[in-house]
Order: C-alpha cells, then sequence, then structure tokens
C-alpha cells in the first residue's frame, strides 16, 4: 500500500513563504512604482498589463523621477508609494490593459484572495459566448493568453525573490516530515478497503520476517491480525510502500522532504522554477459544463492552457498514473485547496479504484478571538471532484481522525 501526499500552497505557506496570489499582486504594484523611481523619460509608464499616468497638467512634461521630487516623494517606501499614487491628491491615473489583470486586482481588493487560474477560465467562457465577430472573439482570447503568459513569468519572477528570503532552518519541518512518512492508521481506511488493508499489514509482516530470515511464527501472526485494527501496535508492518509527494507548487520546499531510503518520491506535476519552460499555469476542469463548449469551437487557442494537454510535455502525469495503478494507495493533502482549477486530475485520484482514503490536513486560525479551521472547506472542494457522492462520504477521513497542517 502506498500514499500519495497533494502538495499545494498552503505547504509553502507553512513554512513562511509568501506565496499566496494576493502576496503576488502586491509585490507587483510594488515593483511597478519602484520603477518609476528611476524613469527619466516621460510620466507614463505602461507593461501590458496596466498604465501609470499622471494626469496634473502642470507636471505633465516631468518624468516620473521629477515627478516624484517635485513632490516629495523619491524616499518614500515602494509599497506606501502604491497607496499615496492612488489619491486622487497627486493627480496620478492607474488604468488597466489587460481585463483578466483587472479582473484579478479587483478579486484581491473585494475579498482579499483571488485564484488567478479561475479568472482566467471565467474569461474564457465568457469570451466564448460574447455575441461578437469571430476575428473579435479570436483577438479578445488571444490577447488573454498573452496575459497569462505575461502574468506566469512575473509569478515565477516573485516566487524566486519568495524563496530566497526563507532561512535553511525554516525550510523543513520534523513534525511534518513525521506525517508525511507515519505508518498507516486502521481508523484512515474507507470501509470498503479493510480487507485490502488487512492483506497489506499481514503480507508486510511475512516480508520482514523474511527479510530477518526467520520463520513465522504462528503465535505472533495470531495476535498481529487480532491488532491490526488497533492504533498503536505493529507500526512497522504498516508503514507505507512508496511515497509519492505530488507536487502542485513551483518552488523547491518540498524536495526537502524527498527521503529515497523512506520510500519518498516527488512529482512536479506543473513544473519547477528551475525549468521555467515547464511550468503549467492554466485551468484543468474538464467536468465542467462549458468545457465540451470550449472544445467545439475548433480552435486550439481555447485550449492553448488545459492542463490535461500541458501534461503531454512531460513524463510527469504517466508517472502519477503508474503510482496509482501499481498498488493500493491512500491520499494525505498538505496545503492544496482541491479547487476546480485542478478538478481533472482530482477527480482521477479520488475516484480510482485503488484509493483506500483521502485525508485532508486542514489550518487553524482566530477570528474575533475564535479559534476556527478550514477543514469543512477543503472537504466541500473535495466533494466537487467526485461524480459519485457516496464514494466522497466512504473515502474522506472525517475531522476527529484529521491533524492541523502546522510546522
Amino acid at each position: 500500500m502506498n500514499r500519495l501526499v497533494l502538495i499545494g500552497n498552503g505547504f509553502d505557506l507553512a513554512h513562511g513563504l509568501k506565496t499566496s496570489y494576493k502576496d503576488f499582486i502586491l509585490w507587483y504594484w510594488e515593483k511597478r512604482v519602484a520603477e518609476l523611481k528611476t524613469e527619466y523619460i516621460r510620466n507614463k509608464k505602461s507593461d501590458n498589463l496596466c498604465t501609470i499616468k499622471v494626469t496634473d497638467k502642470n507636471t505633465l512634461d516631468l518624468s516620473w523621477q521629477s515627478y516624484l521630487h517635485a513632490n516629495r516623494l523619491i524616499n518614500v517606501s515602494n509599497d506606501k508609494l502604491y497607496d499615496i499614487l492612488k489619491n486622487p491628491e497627486y493627480r496620478t491615473e492607474f488604468s488597466y490593459t489587460s481585463t483578466f489583470f483587472e479582473n484579478i486586482n479587483h478579486e484581491v481588493e473585494t475579498k482579499n484572495w483571488v485564484d488567478i487560474e479561475n479568472e482566467y477560465y471565467k474569461l474564457l467562457v465568457r469570451y466564448t459566448k460574447e455575441n461578437i465577430t469571430e476575428s473579435a472573439k479570436r483577438n479578445k482570447i488571444e490577447k488573454l493568453n498573452k496575459d497569462l503568459s505575461l502574468i506566469t513569468e512575473l509569478l515565477a519572477e516573485y516566487l524566486k525573490t519568495a524563496e530566497e528570503k526563507i532561512s535553511k532552518n525554516d525550510r523543513f519541518s520534523k513534525r511534518i516530515f513525521s506525517k508525511i512518512y507515519e505508518e498507516i492508521k486502521p481508523k484512515d481506511i474507507a470501509i470498503s478497503a479493510k480487507e485490502t488493508y488487512r492483506t497489506f499489514v499481514e503480507s508486510k509482516y511475512e516480508q520482514l520476517k523474511m527479510r530477518e530470515g526467520k520463520e513465522i511464527d504462528k503465535d505472533s501472526f495470531k495476535h498481529l491480525k487480532e491488532s491490526m485494527f488497533k492504533e498503536n501496535t505493529y507500526r512497522e508492518y504498516r508503514e507505507p510502500d512508496s511515497i509519492m509527494l505530488l507536487s502542485f507548487n513551483y518552488t523547491d520546499i518540498v524536495k526537502n522532504y524527498v527521503r529515497d531510503d523512506w520510500g519518498g518520491i516527488c512529482n512536479y506535476i506543473h513544473g519547477d522554477l528551475e525549468h521555467e519552460g515547464s511550468i503549467i499555469f492554466g485551468y484543468g476542469d474538464e467536468l465542467d459544463e462549458n468545457y465540451k463548449k470550449i472544445t467545439e469551437e475548433n480552435d486550439n487557442q481555447l485550449l492553448k492552457n488545459v492542463k490535461s494537454i500541458r501534461y503531454l510535455e512531460s513524463d510527469n502525469y504517466r508517472n502519477v498514473l503508474q503510482f496509482i495503478e501499481s498498488a493500493p494507495f491512500q491520499i494525505y493533502i498538505m496545503g492544496h485547496s482541491c479547487g476546480n482549477s485542478d478538478r481533472t486530475l482530482l477527480n482521477t485520484l479520488f475516484e480510482h479504484k485503488n484509493c483506500v482514503s483521502i485525508k485532508p490536513f486542514y489550518y487553524k486560525r482566530k477570528e474575533n478571538g475564535i479559534e476556527k479551521d478550514n477543514y469543512l472547506d477543503i472537504a466541500m472542494n473535495i466533494s466537487r471532484n467526485f461524480t459519485d457522492q457516496k464514494l466522497l462520504r466512504e473515502r474522506v477521513v472525517n475531522k476527529n481522525y484529521c491533524e492541523e497542517l502546522k510546522r
């Protein structure tokens, strides 16, 4: 029996990396206003996502650097400068040249978070339904894809800077390591998979006895069969045979948890920062009713950022399939929200015949002095990846047996 660990953004956040999309957007604006301080030519600055310009008639001819000096803003920190320049008193204007980027910022401002991949998919669907000429529709979709490509490049740049700020000591947690490599717990196993679990423990017992060159003690074997559904007995016979860390992140934090001698392997299903051309950033919800309509449009631009198609560029996806086909497996979810942007892959994993359980690790927070957690949020997201709700209720480990993801 194996273990598949889904590594999402919350895994990096648990290690102190500021890798949320909100953090990325804040970094982008700080970077933009920082560029203004070295702009000598004009007071208008554009990057294909947005334009920043001065509207004050008295300073239209000034360069941005001169303008900032004139208003005594040149030494203001970049994060504060962004807020100041949005103040009407300084007569500057931020305008978007990308509807996609505008929507992303609107989500951050109104909800304090954003799912960039979902915003991309929503716009893609909207453009396919608009009653406009085919030429106009094609132009919108091409612009959307260019914007996503630019944002992907910026995101990779940001994540590299975020990685550099994390110390060596913060890149590893003994507690998280112990959870990844812990024994398979009988209470986690779905009722229908109890016999599979029993066979696994018995075979591990026989393998270890054979390895030690000893004959199988019948009394010990009988005691094992009587105790195999108790939590704290015969742990050495419950260790998973192989563990795949399936990372949906691009950062290298997860590599610190790979132990070959413990049966651990890592799979960067969406690519990594060391190979920027490998990064997959788009949408992966082929179960959505709009997806079929998109494929019927007969326009490859619409499919350019479909994850399941991009998976064909490497053998990462095939390796996942080989892993889940090779033996029964349980799933640990560490920091992955299980949102719709990965719905196609998650459905394949969650409803696979060899899956014996799905265990989410949640995080805790305090709201108005009251401690809360996101277990139910993860469970609700998991449910959207199932077509068989009965299977969902059987395989997802209930909260009593789940734990917080913390260092």
